[in-house]
């Protein structure tokens, strides 16, 4: 009876300290990370007037953009930043090439605005997305 006692208190111990980690880790990241970036290209097409030829380029790039950051989550953390720029500069690169300005502008603020409410924002530098 004493040593099933003892087991108990262990197991409850472990839990606490499990959750009182996850607490921690979720106080100090105001915003979880979210790798999960799907865009609506029907959505995405009819705000920013794409024509047939730049919703086939910017299927290619936001589907490509998709997959990296899917990738970023098995990354070590401190690779994941240079890879997130190198992603977002290949995907704002397409984006320059196939769109207008006014186009270009909507969507960095598009994108800009994406990145934030996914936590990804805090993986770049703050000059990073501006200097664009």
């Amino acid at each position: 009876m004493k040593k099933m006692i003892i087991a108990v208190a262990a197991i409850m111990m472990a839990a606490a300290n499990i959750n009182a980690q996850e607490k921690v880790e979720t106080v100090n990241n105001a915003t979880p990370i979210c790798y999960d970036f799907n865009v609506n290209m029907r959505s995405l097409s009819r705000y920013l007037d794409l024509s047939q030829d730049q919703i086939d380029v910017m299927e290619y790039a936001s589907e490509n953009f998709s997959n990296s950051i899917k990738r970023l989550e098995r990354t070590k953390e401190e690779k994941r930043g240079a890879r997130m720029q190198k992603a977002l500069n290949i995907n704002l690169a397409y984006a320059h090439k196939f769109l207008d300005n006014a186009q270009y502008r909507k969507y960095l603020a598009l994108m800009n605005n994406s990145l934030k409410n996914k936590g990804l924002d805090t993986l770049l530098n703050d000059e990073d997305l501006a200097s664009k």
